[in-house]
Formats: C-alpha cells, sequence, structure tokens
C-alpha cells in the first residue's frame, strides 16, 4: 500500500492489528495519522517485514509498540521523524530476529553505538545513513552509513570483516562522507562477494595496490575520490573485475592514462578529476567514451591532444554522453565534437 494517501484512517494502527497472520507490511510514504495513546494489546503475532519510512508523525510509543515483534526480521523507518538513541536501543534491542534495519535521514544525533549495543549479533542489511551520528563503524554485510560524523580507522572494519565468517557475504560497503583515517588494508581484496565500495570524502591515505582487489571478482561500483590515496596499479593490470562505475577523483594515479581502463567493457561512469594525469591522451580513448561512456569527468589535469568521436557506437544506436567535464586548457584549444548524443 505505499504511496496511497492514508491521512483520514485513524484507526488503522488498529486495523493492521487485528490482522495476527500478518507477515509483510508496506506503508512507505502514506502520510499516516498520528496514533493516539493508549495502543492496542500487540497483536502481529507474525509480521516478517515492516516498512512505515515516511511516516511523519512516528513517536516513541508506537516504536515502543512495535519492539513487540519478535517476528520482525527487517524494519525501515527511514525518514520518519522523532527518532533518537535511547528509545531506538531499547527498540532494536528488544527485536531479537531483526537482521535488516534503515533509519537513514532520520535526523538521529548521537553515538552510533547506543542504537546497537544490545543487538545479539550483527545485521545482513544496515543503513543508518545522512543523520547525525558519531562514533565507531558498526559490521554488516551491507552497510550504508553515509553522511556521517563516524570516526575510527577502516583497518579495523576491513580487518574484522576479512578474518570472520561472515566476511565472505559482504556485499556493500558505504562510508561516504564521514571521518574515517588510516590506510586501506591489503585485506579489502578478501571480501570475494563485494558489489559496491564507497569511501570517498574520508581522510584515508596510503597506498592502493592490485592486492586490494585481488578477489573482487564481483565488484561493480568502487569511489574511493577525494581522499589522500596514491593509486599503484600496474599499466598492464587485468582487473578480476568489471565495474560499471569508477571513481579516484583527487586520488594519485600517476602521469599516464590507466590502460586498465579499457578493459572495463560495461563502464558507464568514470571520473578522474585532478589525478595527475599529465601527456598525450591515449588513442583508444575517444572510441571507448563513444560506445561506452554516459557519465565523464577528467578535470584539473594536464592532458594534451584531442578526441575523435565516431558518430554511432558499434551496434548502430547513438551514445548518450550526458555528463562532460573535461580540461578547461584543452577545451579553450579544441571544442569537443559533441557533448550530447540522444539514444
Amino acid at each position: 500500500m505505499s504511496h496511497v494517501n492514508l491521512s483520514k484512517v485513524t484507526t488503522w494502527l488498529h486495523e493492521i492489528n487485528s490482522i495476527p497472520t500478518l507477515q509483510v507490511l508496506h506503508l512507505r510514504y502514506t502520510h499516516l495519522p498520528h496514533i493516539a495513546a493508549p495502543l492496542p494489546p500487540f497483536n502481529l503475532t507474525s509480521i516478517a517485514t515492516l516498512d512505515l519510512s515516511g511516516y511523519s508523525s512516528f513517536n516513541t510509543a508506537v516504536l515502543r509498540w512495535f519492539s513487540n515483534a519478535s517476528s520482525l526480521r527487517y524494519l525501515d523507518l527511514a525518514h520518519c521523524d522523532g527518532l533518537h538513541v535511547e528509545p531506538l536501543q531499547a527498540a532494536v534491542g528488544a527485536l531479537s530476529n531483526l537482521n535488516g534495519l534503515c533509519l537513514s535521514s532520520c535526523n538521529i544525533e548521537g553515538d552510533i553505538d547506543g542504537i546497537l549495543r544490545n543487538i545479539s549479533s550483527s545485521f545482513n542489511y544496515l543503513d543508518l545513513s545522512s543523520n547525525e551520528l558519531t562514533g565507531t563503524i558498526p559490521r554488516a554485510n551491507t552497510l550504508d552509513i553515509s553522511n556521517n560524523n563516524i570516526s575510527g580507522e577502516l583497518t579495523d572494519l576491513i580487518n574484522g570483516l576479512s578474518n570472520c565468517s561472515s566476511g565472505s557475504q559482504v556485499s556493500a560497503i558505504l562510508v561516504r562522507n564521514n571521518n574515517l583515517k588510516g590506510i586501506i588494508p591489503s585485506s579489502l581484496g578478501q571480501l570475494s562477494r563485494l558489489q559496491s565500495l564507497d569511501l570517498s570524502s574520508n581522510s584515508l591515505q596510503g597506498d592502493i595496490t592490485q592486492v586490494h582487489f585481488s578477489h573482487l571478482t564481483k565488484l561493480k561500483h568502487l569511489d574511493i575520490a577525494d581522499n589522500s590515496l596514491n593509486v599503484t596499479l600496474s599499466h598492464d593490470w587485468l582487473p578480476p573485475f568489471n565495474a560499471l562505475s569508477i571513481s579516484m577523483s583527487t586520488c594519485h594515479i600517476g602521469t599516464q592514462f590507466p590502460t586498465w581502463i579499457q578493459t572495463q567493457y560495461s563502464l558507464d561512469t568514470l571520473h578522474l578529476n585532478k589525478v595527475g594525469l599529465s601527456g598525450n591522451l591515449p588513442t583508444w580513448l575517444s572510441d571507448f567514451i563513444s560506445k561506452r561512456l554516459v557519465h565523464l569527468s577528467m578535470h584539473s589535469n594536464n592532458l594534451t591532444g584531442r578526441f575523435t568521436f565516431p558518430t554511432q557506437k558499434a551496434d548502430g544506436s547513438l551514445q548518450q554522453l550526458i555528463y562532460w567535464a573535461y580540461s578547461s586548457q584543452l577545451c579553450k584549444r579544441y571544442k569537443p565534437l559533441f557533448l550530447i548524443f540522444v539514444e
């Protein structure tokens, strides 16, 4: 029932509570009205999935009521107002079978450990992104704590995951825009199921080598931009993955354009801004861009040369290049033959 306007249904909680066999309930952005006390005795003894995201009238009493759902495995309260650390700690701790939790964009302030302190095991899915949380990095197979104030060493998380049995199931580590520091340990390369890695906009430093990617055969999204990282990948390196998006902006990757990029035949997004590139553009790059890329950004380098684009892809269809940011110096000398192609 997501996105249905239920603002006039003041008895919504009582109505769903009358269905004890209910297992899955999606009330996402349904404009649910405020529920006044007293709340009925909890009767949802089979509920496993509950999505109340966007519930602006959410309050501690409703949270406490749902904490009786011992069968609950996934809870989504994204974009809910009125959530605080202490009531969340009690509720999450009481949900003994919970292995998926989304509290994204709830304006929660406080220590992340305050929410997760009472849980008995790690989550399969944990999204605490876009809050005002502090503290250290929790563990989850799919982890998103982007846009918070989380601090600490990334090494602790990566080494911990690679050395435990659940580490082989990790599919996403999204920690963009926090206060993480230190190096990226080479044990990252042991997370063989990893599909999305976003470490951008932190204070990470040190070297990134081929060992960091040694077993990442499923990697689709890589973003290490806006860190002080030195990417030392050999030019004849053959990545074990085939990525859809790669962003290494402001990292140092050397003066030569990385030839391993052309092995990424599914790539549609490439950001290499301010990475130290200089010299002539490789001859293969124009063809690679015209056949594959949709988003391209390479400004603030010292590249020379010009692009020569074919007007069509190999299959006869036109390529759609919807974002272009090359080199201001180069663009003054050579205007690109096109900025936008439409499918």
